[in-house]
């Protein structure tokens, strides 16, 4: 996965590239003889199958690398590394590893162009698969990263419409009829925050202060005010 560019090593010799960009090129192959102790310069240019942007869709990358691989514990090096070793490709190397019910893969499919598109549609909500105490910043940050970054940085949206897309509108959607709203009769569930103090956790700071739990260290502390459950009190900030 390049920006265009590459640079790597190689064994001299015959040797097959293989190069693809997405959905919206023809895989490309060429075949070329490496010198020994020397630099080979290829230039290689994709055949456009389709074009995404002129019908009005929306792409990102399809970079995709590996998560986990059971007691491999793989990386895209490592993967490289054994199927070099076992005299097949890169792609039946993964497809054997796969078979292991422990292996994964991170497929990064998002681009902030996208990211906005779909923000700004009025169907789209916000949320994320991250429980609150998987030790990962999407557990506790998603709410306010879209509250610090896209509403009041890059102001993609107002205050009311992320938070109808955070309360009102996925309660609905899920058929919750008596939360979402504040209204009398339903149940009070609140977050109070102060909208002047900075609303965003920064992975860093996630990572120094969140070893176990999201809330070991309160790491919103200070722009949280207090937290309400059905009306009951769960946090309240310092003074």
């Amino acid at each position: 996965h390049t920006p265009g560019t590459y640079v790597t090593r190689v064994p001299a010799g015959p040797l097959k590239i293989e190069v693809t960009k997405g959905f919206e090129y023809e895989l490309s192959t060429t075949n070329v003889d490496v010198k020994p102790g020397s630099t080979t310069d290829v230039t290689i240019r994709l055949k456009r199958i389709v074009d995404f942007a002129a019908r009005g869709w929306q792409s990102g990358s399809n970079h995709v690398h590996m998560n986990y691989a059971g007691n491999l514990h793989n990386t895209p090096a490592n993967m490289l590394m054994m199927a070099r070793a076992e005299g097949i490709s890169d792609i039946e190397a993964y497809v054997r590893f796969a078979k292991d019910e422990d292996t994964g893969m991170i497929g990064h499919a998002m681009i902030e162009a996208d990211l906005r598109t779909f923000y700004q549609q009025p169907w789209v909500m916000v949320a994320s698969d991250g429980g609150i105490a998987n030790n990962h910043p999407r557990g506790a940050g998603t709410f306010p990263r879209v509250l610090g970054l896209y509403v009041r940085e890059k102001q993609w949206l107002t205050l009311p419409e992320a938070i109808r897309k955070m309360t009102s509108m996925p309660a609905a959607r899920l058929g919750l009829k008596d939360r979402g709203m504040l209204r009398a009769g339903m149940k009070a569930d609140l977050v109070l925050f102060d909208p002047d103090r900075p609303w965003r956790i920064e992975v860093d700071a996630f990572r120094s202060k969140c070893k176990n739990s999201p809330f070991d260290e309160r790491p919103v502390q200070g722009q949280v005010l207090a937290t309400f459950v059905a009306g009951r009190a769960l946090f309240t900030a310092k003074d």
